[in-house]
This record gives C-alpha cells, sequence and structure tokens, in this order.
C-alpha cells in the first residue's frame, strides 16, 4: 500500500496549517521540508476534511501571495499536480499518466478531460516558475510530464518541484 495524500509546496513563514485554506482539516500534517528562497514542502494525509487540490492551491497561493502547487499523490502510483500563480492562473497535470488513466477508466474518463496535455502543462509550468523568480526550459518538464512513476510517483512529484526550479535537499522525494 502506498501513500494517498497531498504533498503542498508554498512560499511561506509559518505553519501551513495555520492558513485559512486548511481550516477545518483534521488529518496528519508534516513538515517536509524547508528548501531554499523560503518554499517550504508539507505533506497531508488523507481526510475527509482535505480540501480538493484545485481549491487547497488557489488558497494556499492567494494566502501567501506566492505561487503554489499541490501534488495529489495515489497510492504512490500517480500524482494529480494542481498550480496556482499570477500569470498561469489555475491548471493541472498528471504524472505517470498511464497509472492515472488507470485510475480515471472506471468513472469513464480519460486523461484529456481532466488534465493538459503534456506539452501544454510545461508552457504553463515555465510561466509558473518565472511568477515564482525562476527561468527554467520547458523541454525537462515535458520529459518528465510523459515519464512513469515506478516505483514512486512521489518521486517524480519531487523532481518536478526541481524542474519548476525549486532547489531541494539531496535525498527528499
Amino acid at each position: 500500500m502506498g501513500f494517498w495524500g497531498s504533498i503542498v509546496v508554498a512560499r511561506l513563514d509559518v505553519p501551513l496549517t495555520g492558513l485559512r485554506a486548511l481550516k477545518g482539516y483534521d488529518g496528519h500534517a508534516k513538515e517536509l521540508e524547508r528548501a531554499a528562497d523560503g518554499w517550504r514542502i508539507w505533506e497531508l494525509s488523507v481526510d475527509d476534511s482535505l480540501p480538493d487540490p484545485e481549491v487547497l492551491v488557489v488558497g494556499v497561493s492567494e494566502e501567501t501571495g506566492a505561487p503554489a502547487l499541490v501534488g495529489f499523490v495515489m497510492d504512490s502510483d500517480c500524482v494529480a499536480v494542481a498550480a496556482f500563480s499570477r500569470s498561469a492562473r489555475s491548471w493541472s497535470a498528471c504524472l505517470a499518466r498511464n497509472s492515472m488513466a488507470a485510475y480515471l477508466r472506471p468513472d469513464d474518463l480519460k486523461l484529456s478531460d481532466v488534465f493538459l496535455p503534456p506539452e501544454e502543462a510545461a508552457v504553463l509550468a515555465v510561466r509558473w516558475a518565472a511568477d515564482a523568480g525562476y527561468q527554467v526550459s520547458p523541454v525537462p518538464l515535458v520529459e518528465l510530464l510523459h515519464r512513469e512513476g515506478a516505483p514512486y510517483a512521489e518521486h517524480l512529484f519531487a523532481e518536478f518541484i526541481e524542474r519548476v526550479g525549486i532547489a531541494l535537499s539531496p535525498g527528499v522525494g
């Protein structure tokens, strides 16, 4: 059994659970890292009170005044990425596309019903990174957005975080 929950990436100087965006969240929150430039990375366990990733990422970004990312990890198989920044606005992508497609199939959904194609997501990720103060290339992002996640999709999300410019400590993810 893999990890189910959200990984939140935000630039803030207070605990994530102190934000209004998580008011009412009763699950377990664990800070994973304090990265460079004020970025903090938190893991939130799945709980009925956990906000939807799209709602959470917008709330965190609006409260902090900075871009934010949320990766919803599904049994360590795949990650639904929700992102928000001033110029890129709200967008979503997925990591480990084949695994994600398997999760969507029982609901008669296709990846294109829910997520942007990798090339479009990479363009918005570059804009997100620029809003965060980083200059990145879309090419490595496209490659990553096409890659599968065996054995742990969380590692793909850690790599995604790095590819949008946030320096992580060795061994994170």
